[in-house]
């Protein structure tokens, strides 16, 4: 698992700093050919004197320098039995052979006795404690490891070339991925068929550039990528955003801005399935060094605020980049190189509980490696992770391919599903650029809103078996409420699908006698009780706010129940019921003398009641325009 090409490396500077600008610039390199040359030269001195401490410590250097650390291992072995058998810098050099070679172990002890030639006090020993922490990390990783059965994307997405960093809408239906070739990265398309993928390059973005390290919006109308190089931009990379139009083609592509962009390195989104909070890698001053994650939040407005750093629970001294939210919205995945780990870039989970994100859990091996372990992703429903590795079925490729598995339960986020919808105007068809609020019902303090593309559909993310509430709204129009509880739904995605016809305010109040009773699907009361329940104060809002936008608007509620009961405790209890939400709407300022209650007990069923879910709908709380 690795990232690639510019957009994606974790500095451009790395990469800047070993290409020198002028000739005169040019170091002297050595080439491996160079280094074998040497090789060979030292091996024909050391065959005149075979105890030339100094031969052997070059030909050992030398060998490890070409990552031939089976040879260099016999003569760092030489030398442990003569005169450097009590120079720490042997067993230094002997410990780094041992790691490379995989074998722990032995790379624990040498550490150790270097600590303990090492004078007292020396500066390196802490140095030292923390690689023989990360080593016993790594034998506990890989004695535990999770059994990970890779399953590779089909050739229309994987070829010859590199592919990486898969971006999924909430259905599942589409994804943006990035490939590399001709020496630079463009963004592609791909669309789930009944036979498979198609792809396509996405034209009106690509350049000749790199385009990728990228994100997108959970309907898949928003593009936010990374492009780096380009003479508009604020620095090195910069952010930059596409919308997809309704003929399916993308806008030309749009900085962000100051806010999210600086002169310095800023690359790898992802936003949150709600579109209201992007979260990147930046290596601009304040974070806590190197590369930090950070995370910046869309006004009502539509204005991106100034980027907040996610803090020192996630971000370390060293680079801390790739992140990945998950539709639940409180699961990031991101990969750093200063957590303990497994070595170099090791990827890890944190959530966010109570405003605060947790410490990071490492995602242990076979996912992490002891090489560079790059971006993952993960599915709507927790259970499947996605990234790209060059390692298929243990044959190392010359590129990387896109791969599935499945997520161990450990490491899974809340298990989400969504909402699909359109909405329309009920009299024309027309499609209506509405908003759906999503609330808890547990949860009063929750609330996150999505908007309708131009054709009224939308996609929205809903935790799997916690209670949820849906309003959805439009300037001028009465408003749809509706619930949601997937108690019977495990980790299988199953979408909720609406098809929404909302009616204009001013075609119901010309003829308010043909209007029909609107449910209010959230407004819920404790058992045989009127008392409103926290979790309605959202539909009231949404009621109180048509009041108000239409102050010559005069409505009637009405309260009805099942028929449990006897008929007049029914009637009492609804008529006390629709007062309930009249008293509230008047708390909140509506007059009085705008509002009628009645009760209409079990008189006016709209389902059967002879099972519990008939029941259930027919106690409800309704209202109709009057005028």
């Amino acid at each position: 698992m690795i990232l690639t090409g510019s957009c994606a490396s974790t500095s451009p500077k790395e990469t800047q700093s070993r290409l020198p600008k002028t000739k005169q610039q040019v170091p002297d390199y050595e080439t491996d050919e160079d280094l074998k040359r040497k090789i060979v030269k030292l091996e024909k001195d050391l065959a005149k004197n075979n105890s030339d401490t100094g031969v052997l410590m070059q030909l050992a250097s030398l060998h490890q320098e070409i990552n031939e650390q089976d040879k260099a291992l016999v003569y760092m072995e030489r030398l442990k039995d003569m005169d450097f058998r009590d120079d720490p810098r042997l067993y230094g050099s002997l410990a780094s052979i041992y790691k490379k070679r995989e074998n722990y172990a032995q790379a624990i002890e040498s550490y150790k006795t270097f600590k303990s030639l090492a004078p007292p006090g020396s500066s390196v020993i802490p140095k030292i404690d923390k690689e023989i922490e990360q080593l016993n990390f790594v034998i506990t990783s890989l004695a535990e490891q999770s059994n990970i059965n890779l399953r590779r994307f089909g050739d229309v997405i994987n070829t010859e070339n590199s592919e990486y960093l898969p971006q999924f809408t909430l259905d599942d239906k589409t994804f943006i991925f990035t490939r590399r070739f001709f020496n630079q990265e463009d963004l592609f398309i791909a669309t789930k068929t009944e036979v498979g993928y198609e792809t396509e390059a996405i034209e009106e973005v690509n350049t000749l550039l790199n385009e990728g390290a990228h994100t997108l919006s959970a309907d898949g109308s928003l593009l936010i990528f990374t492009h780096c190089n380009k003479k508009t931009g604020f620095g090195g990379c910069d952010l930059y955003r596409s919308t997809r139009k309704a003929d399916g083609t993308w806008s030309k592509p749009a900085n962000m801005g100051k806010n999210i962009n600086t002169r310095h390195w800023d690359a790898q989104p992802s936003l949150s399935a709600d579109g209201r909070t992007l979260y990147f890698a930046s290596s601009r001053p304040g974070g806590q060094g190197g590369t930090d994650i950070w995370a910046s939040r869309l006004s009502k407005e539509g204005r991106w605020s100034r980027p907040v750093n996610l803090g020192t629970n996630i971000n370390t001294t060293a680079p801390d980049e790739s992140p990945f939210i998950h539709a639940d919205g409180q699961t990031l995945y991101y990969r750093s190189r200063g957590q303990l780990g497994m070595g170099g870039f090791d990827l890890y989970r944190s959530k966010l509980e109570n405003n605060a994100w947790s410490q990071p859990m490492h995602l242990g091996s076979p996912i992490n490696t002891t090489g560079e372990d790059g971006a993952l992703v993960v599915s709507l429903d927790g259970t499947r992770g996605y990234y790209a590795t060059d390692n298929y079925k243990g044959v190392k490729q010359n590129h990387l391919d896109l791969f599935e598995f499945d997520l161990p339960m450990a490491y899974r986020p809340a298990p989400m599903t969504f909402v699909k919808g359109r909405i329309t105007d009920a009299t024309t068809k027309m499609p209506i650029r509405g908003s759906i609020q999503v609330s808890y019902l547990d949860d009063s303090n929750y609330s996150t809103t999505y908007n309708a593309n131009a054709n009224g559909e939308f996609l929205a993310a809903l935790p799997i078996g916690k209670p949820t509430l849906l309003n959805i709204n439009k300037e001028g129009y009465v408003f749809f409420s509706d619930h949601v509880n997937y108690k019977d739904v495990k980790y299988s995605i199953d979408p909720y699908v609406l098809n929404i016809e909302l009616s204009t305010i001013e075609e119901i109040t010309a003829a308010p006698e043909e209007s029909k009773p609107i449910i209010l699907k959230n407004i819920f009361f404790n058992s045989g009780s009127a008392e409103l329940l926290s979790s309605s104060t959202a539909e009231v809002d949404i009621l109180y706010q048509l009041l108000q936008d239409k102050p010559a608007v005069t409505i009637e509620i009405s309260g009805h129940t099942d028929d449990v009961g006897a008929d007049g405790d029914n009637l009492r209890l609804s008529q006390s019921r629709a007062e309930a939400v009249r008293d509230a709407l008047i708390n909140k300022g509506i007059s009085s003398s705008r509002i009628t209650a009645v009760g209409r007990g079990e008189t006016e069923p709209i389902d059967t009641n002879d099972t519990e879910e008939g029941r259930a709908n027919n106690r409800r709380t309704e209202f109709i325009i009057k005028s």
